[in-house]
């Protein structure tokens, strides 16, 4: 698994658990929700202030969040 699918599963687990559509997550972070949903599926890699604005907006850690970034399995 690499990394990008890695972040991508964390943070689909996280937009479920706080009960979020990507279109409200897109408005409370500021990102599209295309990017949101690249991000997801792991077709594109999240940088450290898309990790930050993530962060922000689902309310949790970025340390998480980042860790998941550069985490392979």
């Amino acid at each position: 698994m690499t990394a990008k699918s890695k972040f991508g599963e964390e943070f689909k687990r996280l937009v479920i658990e706080k009960g979020l559509t990507l279109k409200e997550l897109s408005e409370r972070s500021g990102l599209s929700v295309a990017q949101l949903s690249n991000l997801q599926s792991g077709q594109c890699e999240p940088t450290a202030q898309t990790i930050y604005k993530l962060s922000e907006a689902l309310n949790s850690d970025y340390d998480k969040l980042f860790n998941a970034s550069t985490e392979k399995r």
